[in-house]
């Protein structure tokens, strides 16, 4: 994919957190700061549409192209609209854990599904295949990541940041040593994505993501470590090692 097109990516997704800041204030759409929050001011919440809508845009625009398969593409669409869509709601009017839960469970499975579920993976010099075992426990997996992403969101630059690394990372090591630039593509349209965000949300945060963007992102990045486990179980593993200080913390 021309590199213009993730510097376009990523000024869209500047200028709409603009927006989205903006609405924010109009529509007191504002995380207001709690015990156990870890900024003191009222902040607005819901830039994190801003890389929901570049990234989908994104992938629609690769399979115009014809860079990935569009089935592939289309799991990853759907799934990820529905947890931002129940995210917006959240956003504004609370919506209770059990219909979050229903729709982060049933995206899910769509992702899993898409991506081909968990490969037979080689540990300390043993096959372990879980067979069907292995979907449920993906399945559940990525709803784990996702609400932790939707639980580290309130740290000013945290989750954008490492969504940009990692994404980064990740894409350059699949396209140098794997040289599938389609699977690097996908990677890098979430860079851009959400480096346009970060630009609003390093410290002092003037956006937090909210449900709708936390939510999105996590099920994304699990996404495309699902992805990278199908090429080859080496990135599976890298993956986990750039994930790694984000979910031990």
């Amino acid at each position: 994919m021309p590199a213009q097109i993730y510097i376009l990516l990523l000024i869209i997704s500047f200028l709409l957190t603009a927006s989205l800041r903006y609405y924010a204030f109009q529509n007191d759409v504002i995380d207001v700061p709690n015990d156990r929050s870890s900024h003191t001011t009222p902040t607005p919440r819901g830039g994190g549409l801003a890389i929901v809508i570049t990234f989908i845009s994104g992938l629609l625009f690769s399979t115009f192209l014809g860079t990935f398969e569009s089935k592939i593409l289309l799991f990853f669409c759907v799934a990820g609209t529905l947890v931002a869509a129940i995210g917006w709601i959240d956003d504004h009017q609370h919506v209770s854990a059990r219909w979050r839960l229903l729709v982060h469970f049933f995206a899910a499975c769509l992702i899993v599904f898409g991506s081909g579920g968990l490969p037979v993976l080689i540990m300390f010099n043993y096959s372990v295949d879980l067979g069907l075992l292995g979907f449920p426990i993906a399945v559940i997996s990525l709803v784990w990541l996702l609400n932790l992403y939707n639980f580290m969101d309130g740290i000013d630059g945290l989750a954008g940041s490492q969504a940009v690394v990692s994404t980064a990372v990740m894409g350059l090591l699949t396209i140098v040593f794997f040289n599938q630039a389609d699977i690097a593509s996908i990677h890098w349209l979430m860079t851009a994505s959400a480096l346009g965000f970060l630009f609003w949300n390093i410290p002092p945060a003037k956006i937090f993501m909210g449900d709708a963007g936390s939510g999105f992102l996590g099920l994304m990045l699990g996404g495309l470590l699902m992805l990278s486990a199908q090429l080859d179980q080496l990135l599976f593993w890298a993956w986990l090692i750039m994930l790694g200080f984000f979910v031990v913390d």
